[in-house]
């Protein structure tokens, strides 16, 4: 797995978060409801995918969302992408910031 591959996939994340939260803010209706839960579904699929492009670039493979979210929160990733500081996380870290902000 490159680093570009894994920044990439968390521009992606961030723009599909982007359209999530504007989707919920501008959500008045039953269909623009549905479309808001639809973007979500989208946001999550991106979120797991993208953990598993990073955790492969650190040598951790994982093949679905749970174990992908696990082994984030295991090796600091999750921290490292919100801006949570590591050491609250009290879990190793990465050697290197991918950031989604």
């Amino acid at each position: 797995m490159k680093k570009t591959e894994v920044i990439l996939a968390t521009k992606k994340l961030r723009d599909a978060s982007e359209r999530l939260i504007e989707g919920v803010r501008e959500a008045k209706n039953p269909l623009e409801i549905d479309g808001a839960i639809q973007r979500f579904e989208l946001t999550f699929e991106l979120l797991w995918k993208t953990l598993k492009i990073a955790l492969e670039y650190y040598g951790i493979r994982c093949n679905n969302p749970r174990t992908c979210i696990k082994q984030a929160f295991k090796n600091s990733l999750i921290c490292l992408m919100t801006g949570i500081k590591p050491n609250t996380c009290m879990m190793k870290q990465p050697q290197e910031k991918f950031s989604i902000g």
